[in-house]
């Protein structure tokens, strides 16, 4: 007959079961302890609180969906700032212009309508040195003072202006007929399309400011994703 061994009551297998069952479980502890707290589990002579195999597995799933909002963090940033001229209150342009006797540069700040198209509501440059102030809309030309961010960046009704050195209305346009632009002021008879001295055009936007409540999104949105790792992390 096989004799087995006795310890304190206990055979040896069962010992040795017991004690491995604790040193895994006591490596495991040493893994998490900095990260996140147990919860219940045995303790072990040295005073030191074990977790439980189904402890470790929350932890671990805990783990995972953090590393997932962890994650999510800089992809959601990406994507409202992606977002940013969408909800923008207004966006800044530099312009230049230039034609037989005329050069004109300087910038412009306008507020989204729809797509790329932008209305532009003030105007800060020169024209052969004199300041420009930007007209309101159907005052010369039917301006309409609608840019667009990209190419051909005006559209027949352009912009309209008044120099510092007078009194005479200006508008810059472009002609799709003739895919041109054109600069013609109130000296003229009329402006219509194609009449006007011919100039060359080049808009490209600088900047653009989001409007508060993009803002309190963007923020809302990172702090919630912060709070919610944080609290799978901790919990």
């Amino acid at each position: 007959m096989r004799r087995v061994l006795q310890t304190k009551g206990k055979t040896l297998e069962q010992t040795q079961r017991k004690y491995l069952t604790k040193s895994f479980s006591f490596s495991y502890f040493w893994i998490g302890a900095w990260i996140a707290p147990i919860g219940e589990g045995r303790v072990c002579r040295t005073g030191l609180r074990i977790g439980s195999n189904r402890n470790m597995q929350e932890w671990g799933s805990q783990m995972r969906t953090s590393s997932r909002l962890l994650a999510a963090l800089p992809v959601l940033f990406f994507l409202l700032s992606g977002t940013q001229n969408l909800y923008a209150n207004s966006v800044t342009f530099d312009f230049s212009f230039s034609g037989t006797g005329i050069t004109g540069n300087g910038s412009l700040t306008a507020t989204p309508v729809s797509g790329n198209e932008f209305l532009a509501t003030s105007i800060s440059g020169t024209q052969n040195g004199f300041a420009m102030t930007l007209l309101g809309v159907g005052t010369y030309g039917d301006n309409t003072n609608d840019v667009f961010s990209s190419s051909p960046f005006l559209n027949l009704g352009g912009l309209s202006f008044v120099l510092s050195n007078g009194s005479t209305d200006y508008n810059i346009y472009y002609n799709a007929a003739t895919n041109s632009y054109f600069e013609c002021n109130s000296t003229m008879p009329t402006c219509y399309a194609g009449e006007g001295t011919a100039i060359t055009f080049s808009l490209r936007e600088v900047s653009s400011v989001p409007e508060p409540g993009t803002l309190m999104l963007m923020g809302s949105g990172l702090v919630g994703l912060a709070g919610m790792a944080r609290r799978k992390l901790f919990r």
